[in-house]
């Protein structure tokens, strides 16, 4: 491993590397400007991408700060671009509004494909050369790590209420001090997260006790008809134990279990399937609305039923209103 060196990237497995563990890295560049000078790392081995689109993209770039690899989340190809490419467009469109109408123009002209090649041949070899300036490469990457400092000074400011930022406080060499902030970040979140947790569960039960007082009163002006004579439709109606589950029956077979009515399994199934409607006289007589499926005759079983569950809503003083 000829020009590897072990390093310490700040991350191992995306969590700070409190171990210390080092990994072989290959020194790819020194870059300078007018108030910082970085050296790029890479890691040696293998590429880390599949299918690179020239050799400047085979590897991710590492800063080095302070004995601490830190990574870019860039090539060098991407480097070169995210440099390079405003500053080609500036230098030879004006702007990228410019270069949309350049281009627009170009492709209404004939031989427009070889022209467009022609012009994209061109700027890639503008964004190459501005992009490789290593003064420019050194401010941008400074500026890359100024935003991180940014972040990781608000949240020493404000005690951990917003996320502390590793990558600027290991370039301020404060990662004790940034593990403290992280600690009291996580504790708050874990506070608002639980609070916010009640919050919504105290919410999703008022919209099932809304939801289930509303099936209530259903029951009740169904038991109303019953007892003062009237129709009621075997619509179904449901109970919400939570936001998630929910336990549906038409309206009849509601009031028989309430009640407490035998029903056979079989009579169930013909009340869901088929049962439409039942009017109640006020001498208890009955009539009843089905679906006359080909063939299917109305059950004898739901009669004794019906004039069972009228019987005990009439006797019930509890349920009249």
């Amino acid at each position: 491993m000829g020009g590897s060196k072990l390093m310490r990237p700040i991350f191992h497995e995306h969590n700070l590397n409190l171990g210390g563990k080092r990994i072989r890295a290959v020194l790819e560049n020194e870059v300078a400007g007018e108030t910082a000078s970085y050296r790029l790392w890479r890691k040696d081995g293998k590429s880390d991408r599949e299918h690179p689109r020239d050799e400047a993209d085979q590897y991710f770039l590492y800063v080095e700060v302070n004995d601490w690899l830190i990574p870019t989340g860039m090539t060098g190809f991407d480097l070169i671009s995210r440099i390079g490419f405003p500053r080609a467009v500036e230098k030879l469109y004006g702007d990228m509004q410019e270069r949309c109408r350049f281009f627009r123009q170009s492709e209404d002209e004939s031989g427009a494909g070889d022209k467009v090649q022609q012009l994209l041949a061109a700027e890639q070899q503008e964004i190459l050369r501005l992009g490789s300036d290593p003064t420019a490469q050194a401010d941008f990457l400074k500026a890359l790590l100024d935003r991180h400092v940014a972040c990781y000074l608000k949240a020493k400011e404000d005690g951990g209420q917003t996320a502390p930022d590793f990558i600027g406080a290991a370039v301020l060499d404060e990662l004790d001090q940034c593990q403290q902030l992280k600690a009291a970040y996580e504790e708050r979140a874990l506070a608002q997260a639980v609070e916010e947790k009640g919050r919504r569960t105290a919410e999703e039960q008022r919209a099932c006790d809304a939801q289930n007082e509303a099936a209530r009163r259903d029951l009740e002006s169904a038991e109303w008809a019953i007892r003062n004579g009237g129709t009621v439709q075997n619509v179904p109606v449901s109970f919400w134990s939570d936001r998630w589950h929910k336990k549906t029956s038409p309206i009849l077979l509601w009031l028989l279990q309430k009640y407490q009515i035998p029903v056979h399994l079989r009579t169930q199934g013909w009340i869901i399937r088929n049962l439409r409607s039942v009017t109640i006289e006020r001498d208890g007589e009955l009539i009843i609305s089905f679906l006359r499926a080909k063939g299917r005759k109305c059950s004898e079983k739901i009669w004794d039923c019906l004039r069972a569950l009228v019987q005990a809503v009439r006797s019930d003083d509890s349920s009249a209103r």
